[in-house]
């Protein structure tokens, strides 16, 4: 895997957490518009579910880089 595609993957990840963000940001648009808020930002939820999982493929990624074995210690 290349670096444009970690990149790629780091920056779905950042929309996946603005989307929840913009998610919880929904009630003080309902208090002001009702209704509109979760219209707009309902899906945000959904970006919970891919920040974990983008964030679960990038550590594994990152530790199996890391050829680390049982011998290594893990504070050098």
């Amino acid at each position: 895997m290349n670096s444009d595609t970690l990149k790629g993957l780091q920056a779905l990840r950042g929309l996946a957490a603005l989307s929840v963000m913009f998610f919880h940001f929904r009630w003080n648009i309902n208090d002001v518009w009702p209704g509109m808020g979760d219209k707009l930002f309902g899906w945000g939820a959904t970006g919970v579910d891919l920040f974990f999982l983008i964030s679960g493929f990038v550590i594994t990624l990152t530790a199996k880089k890391a050829h680390l074995t049982l011998q290594d210690p893990l504070i050098s």
